[in-house]
């Protein structure tokens, strides 16, 4: 009875309602009709109507500033994780692009509709009538200009919000990184460290045992029950080993062969640089692949799967710093030899980086093991001291080795091009050596373990590089020789003249170069916190565009300027050429007016070619065009 007498009640109001709106709808309608009939000649000034790109920037910036509120209360916590940390990371580079692109689609509409309200001005001044299609209009298209606007300054300040969020995740994750480096525990010379260390031993080993065991049953019974999945990781594992025999045995190139194109009796860096790809990166990369093939199949346990990862990676770094070390050293082919040194010093050292590697690798694993299996605390620290102590040893005696076979005899100059010399890197190893000593005897273990892993690491980066840009030195030498038969075969292969050839490699390996230099500074300073995302977030906006004030500069819009300027002057050039070669010569002009006319043309095509390029890029055409006319009357 009451929904009847609700419905009753609102029964006379609604054709009250309906008359208005049928009243109103009449003379609206019309106006409307008015509009779309004078939409049709004047073009400049139609109606915008609410656009699906503005109501998906809406959802989106919802969506956005809930995702970075979570993020931002997750940062008050004390309990985040570095695994949290980075997916935040991950998540406001998305943001952050998805964020980019919702700019890049609503920023045009806000100028389209800015230049039509432009367009139709202010509105009428005191005196003057206007009619009421046009106020409807211009109110139109301030209501529309006015959503865009609010959906783009939002955008913006979502953007912000990304980059602000991103700065406090990656401040926060740097703290922590100087918090785990700084603090202090017992020295490594204190018995009781010791003591309560070797009284943890048993229970240590007692746990790899049982964690070994219980995995290798569990692993048993999963197989069991699986054996097609048993079949295809055995399958996957022997497709994985013959791959990396049949490109090892690509890869090899007996020596005597590789000098044999080679002026001098050294063996080029190149063949130098593919005996480390087929000693040191092809077992490495199949170490790799054989750890995802293993930990991926679910046949393990994840205890045992973190400290299989952990054996396998650190199993894999050391394959690759012996064979870049074999390769330097040589010890058993002194005529193959990159280091200036005798053959006893050679063999010295090299026994000592081997026995040092060897030996820092079985601390670092040990060392995760007690880790994910939470042994007594005092293990972890003896074990950290013992890697930064036997990486302190070895890098002393080797240095002590150099120092004395260099005194022996003169220095050999080896290259134009080192990217560090040895004289300016000895003392920041010594430095770096006394600090990771002073850390170790201070009870700063973790510092010192870090310093003592980073001289390793940095030694291994650095002469990887080295043995890269001498490489591309010696393709450039090759190719900038005249008299050379890779520059004519080169030449005749690409069709220009070897001067051109010299050029470009000229330009091409010094980008290279600058390309080895960015990756070695890159690899030098992942462990310093920081990541891979801060440097892609980076080339990202420098790429793709950040803005400078209220310019948007972008090295892509760049790169396609000047690809567009190319092709321009590469079109002019032939149009020209056809013009001034075969068209002209038919008319009845005399030669002066037809060179004339073939430079002008060749003008017109330049200017035409720069005016595309620059508007490529993004630039504004009439404000060129102001700046063009202000310096021509100054």
């Amino acid at each position: 009875n009451e929904s009847a007498n609700g419905n009753a009640a609102a029964s006379p109001a609604e054709p009250t309602e309906t008359g208005n709106s049928q009243n109103n709808a009449g003379p609206q309608q019309e106006t409307g009709n008015a509009a779309a009939t004078d939409a049709t000649p004047d073009a400049t000034s139609p109606v915008f109507p609410e656009t699906p790109v503005i109501e998906a920037a809406r959802a989106d910036i919802l969506r956005w500033n809930s995702s970075l509120d979570t993020m931002l209360q997750a940062l008050e916590r004390e309990g985040v994780s570095d695994s949290e940390l980075i997916s935040f990371i991950d998540e406001s580079g998305k943001i952050q692009a998805e964020v980019s692109t919702t700019i890049s689609a609503v920023a045009p509409v806000v100028e389209r509709l800015g230049s039509q309200l432009a367009q139709l001005g202010d509105g009428a001044k005191d005196g003057e009538s206007e009619s009421d299609d046009l106020r409807q209009r211009r109110e139109q298209l301030k209501n529309r200009l006015a959503d865009a606007d609010a959906a783009l300054k939002e955008a913006r300040l979502v953007l912000l919000r990304a980059q602000q969020a991103e700065s406090s995740v990656l401040s926060k994750r740097r703290a922590r990184f100087v918090s785990s480096l700084s603090v202090r525990s017992n020295s490594i010379l204190e018995p009781v460290l010791w003591q309560r260390s070797i009284a943890g031993v048993p229970s240590f080993f007692k746990s790899i045992a049982i964690v070994t065991g219980d995995s290798f049953r569990a692993s048993i019974s999963r197989m069991a029950g699986q054996p097609g999945g048993v079949l295809m990781m055995v399958l996957q594992a022997f497709i994985a080993l013959g791959v990396f025999i049949f490109f090892r045995r690509l890869t090899y190139v007996a020596p005597e062969t590789a000098m044999r194109g080679s002026t001098s009796r050294t063996l080029p860096y190149s063949a130098h640089l593919l005996e480390f790809v087929r000693t040191g990166v092809l077992p490495t990369l199949l170490l790799l692949v054989l750890k995802e093939i293993l930990f991926s199949s679910g046949f393990f346990a994840d205890r045992f799967v973190q400290l299989g990862v952990s054996a396998m990676n650190t199993l894999a770094v050391y394959f690759a710093a012996i064979a870049l070390l074999r390769i330097f050293l040589r010890p058993l082919r002194p005529e193959l030899r990159i280091a200036d040194l005798s053959d006893l010093a050679a063999r010295r050292v090299f026994s000592t980086g081997l026995t040092t590697l060897g030996l820092v690798a079985i601390m670092r694993v040990l060392n995760s093991f007690a880790v994910n299996l939470l042994a007594p605390f005092e293990i972890s620290i003896v074990l950290s001291g013992l890697l930064a102590f036997v990486a302190i040893m070895g890098c002393v005696r080797m240095l002590l080795v150099v120092a004395e076979d260099r005194a022996s005899r003169p220095e050999k100059v080896l290259a134009p091009s080192r990217l560090v010399r040895w004289r300016h890197l000895r003392p920041v190893i010594w430095i770096a050596v006394a600090c990771s000593a002073v850390g170790l005897l201070t009870g700063y273990i973790a510092l010192s373990e870090f310093i003592a892993y980073q001289i390793i690491a940095g030694m291994l980066v650095l002469t990887l590089a080295w043995l890269v840009l001498r490489m591309f030195d010696e393709l450039r030498e090759r190719l900038s020789n005249p008299q050379s038969a890779s520059l004519e075969k080169v030449s005749s292969t690409l069709g220009m003249q070897p001067k051109s050839v010299q050029q470009m490699a000229i330009l091409g390996f010094g980008f290279l170069r600058l390309l080895v230099v960015l990756v070695a500074a890159f690899s030098l300073l992942l462990p310093w916190g920081i990541q891979t995302q801060d440097w892609f977030a980076l080339v990202n906006r420098a790429f793709f565009g950040f803005q400078l004030g209220g310019l948007t500069v972008s090295v892509s819009a760049i790169l396609m300027a000047l690809a567009l300027f190319v092709i321009g002057i590469l079109f002019t050039r032939t149009v020209q050429s056809w013009v001034g070669n075969q068209f002209l010569p038919t008319t009845r002009m005399d030669k002066g007016l037809q060179n004339s006319l073939t430079t002008v043309f060749g003008y017109v095509g330049l200017v035409i070619a720069f005016l595309v390029a620059i508007s490529a890029a993004g630039l504004d055409l009439s404000n060129l065009a102001i700046v063009a006319g202000a310096l021509s009357v100054g």
